[in-house]
């Protein structure tokens, strides 16, 4: 049932890109991220990140994609969200910490510096956030894909590296 996974990326895709103000300011978001990192805290980092609930919204805002499957789509999407995406968001956030360490970057003291690209203000569809931050007298740059805004905040995904 994969493909219940691909349509609900494809529903979220065609209608979570509102064309509304978001919220949040990128740069919020990117302090925000910044301040998971400084205390090592995925649970903070994926307090960024669509809920289930918001999948299912999303879901239910495209039941024609799904039909009489849409209840069956939901509890199969529950599952991978349990077994696949929450564990990605926790592999990959630990990654960068231990990547971050390997470069010898001091979580503690980092500290958000801008979002890179102006051009992601745009919300048209996702977009990939690079947020600067430093430490000490160096600035490193942290890449998140496909970041979005959903119901006027700026939401996070489990695809993040150190540049």
């Amino acid at each position: 049932m994969k493909s219940i996974t691909i349509l609900t990326v494809l529903s979220m895709l065609s209608t979570s890109f509102q064309h509304n103000v978001p919220l949040n300011s990128l740069e919020e978001t990117g302090s925000h991220v910044i301040s998971a990192l400084r205390q090592a805290s995925i649970e903070e980092y994926r307090s960024m990140l669509p809920t289930l609930a918001e999948f299912h919204q999303i879901m239910d805002s495209n039941s024609g994609l799904y039909g009489v499957h849409l209840t069956e789509a939901k509890k199969e999407f529950a599952t991978r969200y349990q077994n696949e995406i929450v564990p990605s968001v926790n592999a990959a956030f630990k990654a960068v910490i231990v990547e971050g360490n390997k470069r010898g970057i001091n979580w503690d003291n980092i500290q958000f510096v801008r979002i890179k690209d102006e051009a992601t203000q745009q919300q048209e569809g996702p977009v990939q956030l690079e947020i600067v931050f430093s430490e000490g007298s160096k600035e490193y740059s942290l890449k998140i894909k496909n970041a979005f805004v959903w119901q006027g905040q700026w939401r996070v995904t489990q695809f993040i590296g150190l540049k």
